[in-house]
């Protein structure tokens, strides 16, 4: 059943703000600087600090993902029907992919004791597949849930809702993005992010840690 568009803007209710809030804190904040700090930060800060900063990201952020997406089943329930429009459908790809990322990183095959040329760690040929798939379903992931996210901003204008409920998400989503986004495109250009990433390190209490048992999972190419 389609949803009915009304011809006067309607308020969003506090379940759609809901939604959008905490997929916005998912895909827009805590995952992407999971995978930032795991790319860019290895180099930096404490031993194994990054992989402390990267779980506990990755964990509040697939915890905020699945509140979004409780949040949009009962939007749906009261207002629409189940996965109908685009948005909702990509939106349910994304959430499965990003518990598939989740379920990967809990069950990781870890490398072998530090044994290897120059004393590096052994990877198995399972090893090898885990960071290869890992890292890269977890940028497909991060993509696609910036899509989804835009495509619904698109979807409210569409059905029209008011400007609260399309300034309020634009604006959210448009302030968590963009610091990642710089952090991301000054590593690129070959600016030093020693003091960002301590910072960052530093705020998320990341401690030296077996930083190893995720060693490449998530380096990024130059």
């Amino acid at each position: 059943m389609a949803t009915p568009i009304p011809d006067q803007p309607r308020s969003g209710p506090v379940v759609l703000y809901i939604h959008f809030v905490l997929m916005v804190l998912a895909w827009g904040v805590l995952l992407p600087w999971g995978a930032a700090l795991a790319s860019r930060g290895r180099e930096r800060g404490a031993a194994g600090a990054w992989f402390s900063a990267h779980w506990k990201l990755q964990v509040a952020g697939l915890v905020a993902m699945l509140g979004g997406f409780v949040a949009a089943i009962i939007f749906a329930e009261l207002n629409t029907a189940h996965f109908i429009s685009p948005h909702a459908q990509l939106g349910l790809a994304v959430v499965v992919i990003g518990c598939v990322q989740g379920l990967l990183g809990a069950f990781r095959p870890h490398e072998a004791p530090a044994n290897g040329p120059e004393g590096e760690p052994t990877k198995s040929a399972e090893r090898v597949l885990f960071e290869s798939v890992h890292k890269n379903l977890g940028r497909l992931a991060i993509i696609l849930g910036l899509v989804t996210m835009a495509m619904g901003i698109f979807q409210a204008l569409a059905l029209n809702y008011d400007m609260a409920v399309v300034v309020t998400a634009s604006a959210l989503a448009l302030i968590s993005v963009l610091p990642v986004g710089l952090y991301w495109l000054i590593d690129r250009f070959g600016i030093p992010l020693e003091g960002i990433t301590t910072t960052c390190f530093a705020f998320l209490g990341a401690r030296a840690s077996g930083g190893n048992s995720t060693a490449g999972a998530h380096a990024a190419a130059a």
